[in-house]
Protein backbone atom coordinates (compact mmCIF):
# COMPACT_ATOMS: atom_id res chain seq x y z
CA UNK A 1 0.00 0.00 0.00
CA UNK A 2 2.30 2.63 0.88
CA UNK A 3 4.09 2.25 -2.39
CA UNK A 4 1.67 3.74 -4.61
CA UNK A 5 1.47 6.67 -2.34
CA UNK A 6 4.85 8.70 -3.70
CA UNK A 7 3.53 8.83 -7.38
CA UNK A 8 -0.28 9.33 -6.68
CA UNK A 9 1.01 12.09 -4.75
CA UNK A 10 3.84 13.52 -7.38
CA UNK A 11 0.63 13.11 -9.94
CA UNK A 12 -1.84 14.77 -8.07
CA UNK A 13 0.68 17.55 -7.72
CA UNK A 14 1.60 17.55 -11.43
CA UNK A 15 -2.28 18.01 -11.92
CA UNK A 16 -2.38 21.07 -9.23
CA UNK A 17 0.33 22.62 -11.68
CA UNK A 18 -1.80 21.83 -14.26
CA UNK A 19 -5.04 23.45 -12.81
CA UNK A 20 -3.03 26.25 -11.83
CA UNK A 21 -1.67 27.27 -15.09
CA UNK A 22 -5.24 27.15 -16.78
CA UNK A 23 -6.07 29.81 -14.27
CA UNK A 24 -7.92 28.13 -11.54
CA UNK A 25 -5.42 29.01 -8.47
CA UNK A 26 -7.94 29.23 -5.71
CA UNK A 27 -9.16 25.53 -6.44
CA UNK A 28 -5.89 24.82 -7.01
CA UNK A 29 -5.17 25.99 -3.56
CA UNK A 30 -8.05 23.87 -2.01
CA UNK A 31 -6.99 20.68 -3.76
CA UNK A 32 -3.26 21.16 -2.84
CA UNK A 33 -4.37 21.64 1.00
CA UNK A 34 -6.35 18.48 0.97
CA UNK A 35 -3.68 16.52 -0.86
CA UNK A 36 -0.92 17.50 1.79
CA UNK A 37 -3.22 16.28 4.52
CA UNK A 38 -3.75 13.14 2.99
CA UNK A 39 -0.90 12.41 2.15
CA UNK A 40 0.53 13.43 5.94
CA UNK A 41 -2.18 11.07 7.38
CA UNK A 42 -1.02 7.70 8.04
CA UNK A 43 -0.59 5.29 4.77
CA UNK A 44 -3.21 3.09 5.48
CA UNK A 45 -6.47 2.15 3.58
CA UNK A 46 -8.33 4.89 4.71
CA UNK A 47 -5.40 7.03 3.53
CA UNK A 48 -5.09 5.72 0.04
CA UNK A 49 -8.63 6.21 -0.37
CA UNK A 50 -8.67 10.07 0.95
CA UNK A 51 -5.99 10.47 -1.42
CA UNK A 52 -7.85 8.84 -4.00
CA UNK A 53 -10.89 10.98 -3.80
CA UNK A 54 -8.70 13.62 -3.90
CA UNK A 55 -7.14 12.79 -7.08
CA UNK A 56 -10.84 12.13 -8.58
CA UNK A 57 -11.94 15.67 -7.79
CA UNK A 58 -8.72 17.49 -9.17
CA UNK A 59 -9.48 14.53 -12.38
CA UNK A 60 -13.20 16.15 -12.46
CA UNK A 61 -11.82 19.79 -12.20
CA UNK A 62 -9.11 19.15 -14.66
CA UNK A 63 -12.03 17.33 -17.45
CA UNK A 64 -14.42 20.43 -16.54
CA UNK A 65 -12.39 23.54 -15.65
CA UNK A 66 -15.92 25.68 -16.90
CA UNK A 67 -17.87 23.53 -14.42
CA UNK A 68 -16.01 24.82 -11.42
CA UNK A 69 -16.63 28.35 -11.82
CA UNK A 70 -20.67 27.89 -13.74
CA UNK A 71 -21.32 25.40 -10.69
CA UNK A 72 -22.33 22.90 -13.30
CA UNK A 73 -22.08 19.17 -12.83
CA UNK A 74 -18.67 17.93 -13.45
CA UNK A 75 -18.01 15.18 -15.58
CA UNK A 76 -16.46 11.79 -14.46
CA UNK A 77 -12.90 11.39 -15.18
CA UNK A 78 -12.42 9.16 -18.31
CA UNK A 79 -8.26 9.41 -19.43
CA UNK A 80 -5.40 11.17 -17.91
CA UNK A 81 -3.28 10.51 -15.70
CA UNK A 82 -4.81 10.76 -12.59
CA UNK A 83 -7.89 8.50 -14.31
CA UNK A 84 -5.25 5.82 -15.06
CA UNK A 85 -4.14 5.72 -11.82
CA UNK A 86 -7.73 5.20 -10.09
CA UNK A 87 -8.66 2.76 -12.21
CA UNK A 88 -5.07 1.18 -11.37
CA UNK A 89 -6.16 1.33 -7.83
CA UNK A 90 -9.37 0.63 -7.91
CA UNK A 91 -8.16 -3.05 -9.76
CA UNK A 92 -6.18 -3.84 -6.65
Amino acid sequence: MAEVFPDLYRTILDGIAQLERSGHRAEAYRIRLAAAAAYSSAWSEAGHRRLLLVAARLERDLAAPDAMTAGHDRRRPTGGPLAVLLRQASSR
